[in-house]
Formats: C-alpha cells, sequence, structure tokens
C-alpha cells in the first residue's frame, strides 16, 4: 500500500526542535549601535551593491514613482481615503523612505535632514481617528518615522529625537490596540498584524536608548502572549486563520522574525514556520485558485491568489526555493508600504523550483492534524484535504473539524459560502448562520432541535445574540469569542478535537481523529478516519474512503453525513449498494482550464434499507439551514464559476439509534467515466471493511483501538490480490495468519496504528506478539 510515515529528511516534517523555554525581554536587548533596524552597519556595503543590481532597481524605481505625489485630478479620483489609501505610500512617505535610505548609503546629509524634519512634520500633524482599520494608515507614519529615525540617528538633535518618541507614543495611542498595546489579541485580531507586530516593534527598536518603554512594553508582550502560541501552531506547519488572512497575520509574523533576526536574535520562532507557507503550495489547484479555508471569497477563474509578501520574507529568510516560486508567480504582489523591506531582505540570489520533486502530500501535525493529498503536480491531478482540527482558535476560522475537500477538474466536494458578498462580511446573516458554519463543509451534523447556539462575542455585544441551529459544532469561548490567550487555547473551553493517528506516503494517506469535543453536550462520541488512495488508474486515478463512528446523547437526534457541490447531484438510492455523482460539465470560464471531473460516492453505511439520501440547493435554497435561506450574492467580487457552491447531499439513518456508522467509498474520475471499481462491504466481529478495485480497508467497528487477536474475511474475487490495510490497531508486533501459515509480520508504530499487506480471498487471523 505504500504506507510510510514521514522522515526527518522529508520538507515539513512537524517538529522540527525540541521544546524550549519561553523567550524573556531581558533576552532580546536592542545592540548598542544605530542602524540596528531592519539592517546593521556591516551590511550597508552589500546594500549599495544590491542597490545597483537590477532587482534593487527595478524596486527603487517602484519606490521613486510612489515618491510622486498625487495629482489633483488623482485626489478627486479617490472615493475613500482608508488604509488603502495610506498603503499606497504615494508622495512623502516614500520620499521620506528613500531619503533615509540615501544617507544610510551615501552619507548625503542634506537628504538626511529634509527627512528627519518632514517626517516630524508629518507625525506631528497626523490625527487619525481611533478606528479599526485606520489604525494600519497610523502604523505606516510609526513604520516610516522609525526608519528616519534610526537611519539617521546622528543627524537628529536630542530635541528632534524627544519631539518623535512623543508622537510615536500618542499616534500609537490612538491605534485600535491603544499604546500600552492592550494585552486581549495575541493570537487573532487586528493586534496580531501590522500595530504591534511590525510598527510598534519598529518604532520601540528605534527609540530604545532614549526611551525604552515602547520597545519594553511591545516585547514583553511578545514574550508574555504572542511567541509561544504562534511557536505551538507552527510546530503543526500549517495557520489557523485561513488562506485569506496569510498575507496580513502570518506575513507580520515573518516581519517581526526578521527584525530581532536583524538585532541578532533569529530564534524568536521555531524553524517549523517555514514550512507554514507549504499548505498553500498543496492547495492550489492547476487552475491557480486554492482550495479555501476560513475565511476566504471565492476566486474568479483565471486570476492567482498572491501571496507574494509573505513568500518573499519566508523564502529569503529561510532561504527555501519552493517558496520563492511562489514569490515569483506574482512579484508584483509585494504591497507599496513594503518595498523598503523586500529591498533590504529579499534574497536575489534564491532561484526558484517548481515543487514538483516534494512529496505529494503535506501533513500538518498537531494542533492542526491535517493532510493534503495529491495525485501529481499536473492539471489532470487530483488534490484532496482531509481535517481533524484540535484546537478553535475563533475569529476568521470555521467550525469545519472533521472535514474535507476534493478537486479534480473542477471543485467536486467543496467549501461553500463565501466571505462578502449581499449579505455584507464579518457578523453578516449569511457568515455566521451558514458560511462559518459546519453545515457549510463536508462534515457531520447532530441536530438537536432544542440546541442554541450564542454568539454574542461575534462582532457584537448584545447578550441576547443567537445564530442559526444547524445542527453542527459548538461555538467555542463564551459567546462565540475569539480565543485570547494560549492558557485559554489549550482548555477545554477552544479543543475540538484530537488527532489520533496518521501515516502519509505518495501512494496512501490515512488521517484519524476524535472530534467528539467540536460538538455540544448532544454527543457522546464523534470519531472519523479518512483513507485517501492515489490509485496511478487512467480511469479512477484517486479513491477516499471514509469511516465514522457517532454516537448521540439522544437517539431522536438525527445524524447528517454532507457532501457539497456546485451543479445538482444525481442520486441513486435504489442502486444495489446506494451512490450519488456529483459532476462538473465542460464549462470554460474565460480561462485555459475547463471543468470535467466527477465524483461517484457509494454509500456502504448506512444500509440501503436504512438509508435516507437527499439532495438540497438550488434557487433559494442554495445556503440552507433547516428551514431559512441565508444568500450571499457576488457583488463586487465576481464569481463566474459559482464557486460558492449551491448543493448539498445530505445522507442520514432511517432508523433512530444512539450509535450510527457511516461508511463512504470516493471514486474520482473523469465526468465521462463509466467504469468504476467494484465495490463490496466487508462484516466482521470486531471490524468493518471494504473492497474498492484492488484495496481492502479495514477498521474498527467503533474506531476504537484493536489489541487482541481478530479474523477477519477478506471476500473478494478468487484469484485477485488485494492490497489490505489494517487500521486501528495497538503499537507492536503483528502476525497475519491464514491457515497454519504466516503470510505477513510487521511493526505497528503508535502513531499511524496500521499494517498492510497483500493477500487473496480468505480468512485472515490477526495476532499480536508484543
Amino acid at each position: 500500500m505504500g504506507v510510510a510515515a514521514c522522515t526527518a529528511e522529508t520538507p515539513g516534517t512537524p517538529g522540527l526542535e525540541k521544546p524550549r523555554k519561553p523567550l524573556t525581554l531581558e533576552q532580546l536587548t536592542p545592540p548598542a549601535e544605530h542602524p540596528r533596524l531592519y539592517i546593521r552597519k556591516d551590511e550597508i556595503p552589500a546594500l549599495r551593491i544590491r542597490m545597483q543590481r537590477p532587482e534593487g532597481k527595478a524596486i527603487i524605481k517602484k519606490m521613486e514613482k510612489n515618491a510622486i505625489p498625487r495629482t489633483a485630478e488623482e485626489e478627486a479620483a479617490v472615493k475613500l481615503r482608508d488604509f488603502r489609501y495610506y498603503f499606497k505610500m504615494r508622495g512623502l512617505t516614500s520620499q521620506i523612505q528613500l531619503e533615509a535610505l540615501d544617507y544610510l548609503t551615501s552619507g548625503d546629509t542634506e537628504k538626511a535632514r529634509h527627512a528627519i524634519t518632514a517626517m516630524l512634520d508629518t507625525l506631528q500633524r497626523t490625527n487619525f481617528p481611533t478606528h479599526h482599520d485606520l489604525s494600519r494608515a497610523s502604523g505606516v507614519m510609526l513604520m516610516t518615522g522609525a526608519i528616519v529615525y534610526d537611519w539617521c540617528y546622528d543627524q537628529m538633535s536630542m530635541e528632534e529625537k524627544l519631539n518623535y518618541i512623543k508622537e510615536f507614543k500618542r499616534i500609537a495611542g490612538t491605534m485600535e490596540c491603544h499604546y500600552p498595546p492592550k494585552r486581549n489579541e495575541p493570537i487573532a485580531g487586528h493586534s496580531s498584524e501590522w500595530m504591534v507586530l511590525r510598527d510598534m516593534l519598529s518604532a520601540g527598536v528605534a527609540v530604545y536608548d532614549e526611551d525604552p518603554e515602547i520597545y519594553n512594553e511591545v516585547v514583553d508582550l511578545l514574550c508574555d502572549m504572542y511567541f509561544e502560541p504562534r511557536n505551538y501552531f507552527y510546530k503543526g506547519q500549517n495557520y489557523h486563520q485561513g488562506t485569506s488572512y496569510i498575507n496580513v497575520r502570518f506575513t507580520n509574523d515573518l516581519i517581526s522574525n526578521w527584525i530581532f533576526t536583524k538585532m541578532g536574535y533569529p530564534d524568536v520562532y521555531v524553524k517549523d514556520q517555514q514550512y507554514v507557507l507549504y499548505d498553500l503550495m498543496y492547495r492550489r489547484r492547476p487552475d491557480g485558485i486554492l482550495l479555501p479555508a476560513g475565511d476566504t471569497n471565492p476566486m474568479k477563474r483565471g486570476s492567482y491568489p498572491n501571496y507574494a509578501l509573505p513568500a518573499m520574507l519566508a523564502s529569503s529568510l529561510y532561504h527555501d526555493p519552493y517558496l520563492a516560486m511562489e514569490y515569483k508567480k506574482k512579484p508584483s504582489g509585494v504591497e507599496e508600504h513594503c518595498l523598503i523591506l523586500e529591498l533590504l531582505w529579499r534574497d536575489f540570489d534564491l532561484v526558484p523550483s517548481e515543487p514538483n520533486d516534494l512529496p505529494l502530500y503535506h501533513y500538518s501535525g498537531s494542533p492542526f492534524g491535517s493532510v493534503i493529498a495529491r495525485t501529481g503536480w499536473d492539471a489532470n491531478s487530483v488534490i484532496a484535504e482531509m481535517k481533524i482540527t484540535e484546537q478553535h482558535v475563533g475569529n476568521h476560522q470555521h467550525l469545519d473539524a472533521g472535514t474535507f475537500q476534493i478537486y479534480y477538474k473542477g471543485p467536486l466536494a467543496m467549501d461553500t459560502g463565501a466571505y462578502q458578498g449581499s449579505s455584507g462580511g464579518y457578523n453578516s446573516p449569511h457568515c455566521k448562520n451558514y458560511f462559518k458554519r459546519t453545515i457549510a463543509h463536508n462534515g457531520l451534523l447532530i441536530y438537536d432541535p432544542d440546541e442554541v447556539f450564542e454568539c454574542y462575542n461575534y462582532g457584537g455585544s448584545d447578550k441576547t445574540q443567537t445564530a442559526a441551529n444547524d445542527g453542527g459544532q459548538r461555538m467555542p469561548g463564551e459567546g462565540w469569542n475569539t480565543c485570547r490567550s494560549f492558557e485559554s487555547l489549550l482548555s477545554d473551553e477552544y479543543t475540538v478535537g484530537k488527532e489520533l493517528a496518521h501515516s502519509v506516503s505518495d501512494d496512501l494517506s490515512y488521517l484519524k481523529g476524535d472530534i467528539t469535543k467540536a460538538y455540544s453536550k448532544k454527543v457522546n462520541d464523534v470519531r472519523r478516519s479518512f483513507v485517501f488512495i492515489n490509485t496511478h488508474n487512467v480511469d479512477v486515478p484517486a479513491m477516499m474512503i471514509i469511516y465514522d463512528n457517532v454516537v448521540a446523547a439522544n437517539p431522536d437526534f438525527k445524524k447528517y453525513f454532507l457532501m457539497h457541490s456546485i451543479e445538482e447531484p444525481i442520486l441513486k438510492s435504489n442502486a444495489e449498494i446506494p451512490y450519488f455523482d456529483i459532476v462538473r460539465t465542460a464549462t470554460n470560464y474565460g480561462g485555459t482550464f475547463k471543468d470535467s471531473g466527477m465524483l461517484r460516492d457509494f454509500v456502504v453505511l448506512p444500509e440501503k434499507e436504512n438509508l435516507e439520501m437527499t439532495s438540497v440547493g438550488g434557487p433559494g435554497k442554495e445556503f440552507w439551514v433547516f428551514g431559512t435561506n441565508y444568500p450571499n450574492d457576488a457583488t463586487t467580487r465576481p464569481d463566474d464559476a459559482n464557486e460558492r457552491g449551491a448543493w448539498r447531499v445530505e445522507l442520514s439513518p432511517a432508523k433512530p439509534e444512539a450509535q450510527n456508522n457511516f461508511l463512504n467509498v470516493i471514486q474520482i474520475a473523469d465526468n465521462n467515466c463509466n467504469i468504476f471499481e467494484k465495490v463490496k462491504r466487508l462484516d466482521g466481529d470486531k471490524v468493518q471493511g471494504v473492497i474498492a478495485g484492488e484495496y481492502a480497508v479495514f477498521f474498527e467497528k467503533n474506531l476504537q483501538t484493536l489489541g487482541e487477536s481478530f479474523e477477519l474475511n477478506l471476500d473478494g474475487a478468487k484469484l485477485k490480490t488485494y492490497n489490505v490495510l489494517l487500521t486501528d490497531l495497538e503499537p507492536g508486533k503483528w502476525k497475519v495468519t491464514q491457515g497454519n501459515k504466516t503470510i505477513h509480520e510487521g511493526i505497528v508504530q503508535k502513531s499511524d496504528g496500521t499494517l498492510s499487506f497483500k493477500g487473496k480471498t480468505g480468512k485472515y487471523t490477526l495476532t499480536k506478539t508484543f
């Protein structure tokens, strides 16, 4: 079967470093010299050379263009002076950065004096109101002022320095996080972006000699509340806020890493940080769009989601050629307010590399417990995501523990809904009632008609605010409050699951988890196992087998297995083994890729006689939550391929019972395929199995662990040899016998609990020998 765990040599192996003690403020004292912000004195000769290289000249040219003030016509055309207006760095802020750069590299005192006085005047006139996003505009002033202070330090009078410090503190006090920065958003939220991790930190580094207060306030906060949860998540080599917030939140983690590294402290974050962006590479579809995660909007076909800035920062910091390719695919995506950082930090000599020689899987360990598996890197690749999720932070993270996605020549099993549209954005009816909820994902619902979902801390403070009952997962945090501390993150309140086992290879990926804690007390046990198989078969290139054990607290609570699609599913409930098809029709959305894939899901359990299989969706029911539709039509963000989705299949047991199992065998193929692998259910006293084509997979019936001897009956074609996968085994040495003959022995690892062998039809005995 090719089942194997990651090795230490595999890029992206989780846990590259042993646990270490948290850093303290005293360990991170800025060096007693200038410059020390973004660059050191001994690097200036190399910077002069960089500025003369074609790459450096191109960046400077952009900055020089930005330094030209807007014309009267351009100003008149500006409809909204939000933070984006200031992030463009048009006029004085770019001019001042260039003048400070001139003094740093050529000693032009006249330009230094102009930069000092002009920036001080700008700071004294800066008076943004205290408003969420305008804090980013205030931050640009802090960053640019800090550059002038540090790089032109010896040209400033003491009076000017004290005035800079006064304005830094005043402007910081108008920001959303206030000054000193509040200690209430260390993991997610706006304070986890530019304000603290770049802007205040930069100001603190610059003025430390004259007034260490800003630096001490910020770095004490980072040491006390920021570094530890980030390093905890980095061990899993993924990001909890989804794909759309990588650019602002993970970017600033990287910027802070660069700031400390330049001061001589390169180890504030664990080295697993390097592999966070690998998740994006593996999510990348052949048409350039990503499998969605978290709060994001469907992308217009033909567009290419831009991660140039974090890719530039991470590739250069870690000298990673694969991340350099992510930057190269859209280098214009580095935002104007960060061009100075690109000039200073981008590794011009790093040769980009396509990921074609990487493994076909990306495993994200604890606290994620997820796998993205692929069959290749070309246009014919199947891409599948399987996730458990151990901690739920909130904010832009969804209630989607134990869910999956499948893409092949178009989205097949997909996340649905959209972050923004006619319903609004954060806290819109669509978002809180559908999009962020379990019902919008390919997961499990257990419907308690009396369950109440309180969400008064989600974008509001009305203590009576509730969300629709979707039958899904609970809202961690009182009133769906974003996690506010590392201690809370590890508590039962924000713990939603536990990965129990995983094993990954280019041919097969296996993932098992317990997601009971993701739900309220309406459940006693919810476990899910995924097996993704790269079949190397032209007709059916991949399969996914999903086995669920669900135990409700009340037999009358109805259980649902969900799968979402763009087009209406085709149900075949009267087949020998009921199945349904999700088919993508060959439609070109203005790009070079056509949607022409399909999947067929064979519903092995519940049994045909106990199965309710229905489709929900279509006009007026696209985002249906038990009696109410929550529409969110595309407005300013085109969704030409309708990747918001419109349909779903619901599988339910017809008979009320406390415990039920779902067993689904999903086969992925071209939309004209008429040759699917034969599926057969295999029952045993202790195991539940299935044959699909050349593969036989067995699970412990309740997804518990098998430690004693047991038998299984491989009831297949007589002369056929099957690739057999046994899961849920206790670690140790196991023996497989047929009659009196031992046909296989193997060591089962604690991390995966699996054993694989090749075997023909017949009865087998499995025995643990030690």
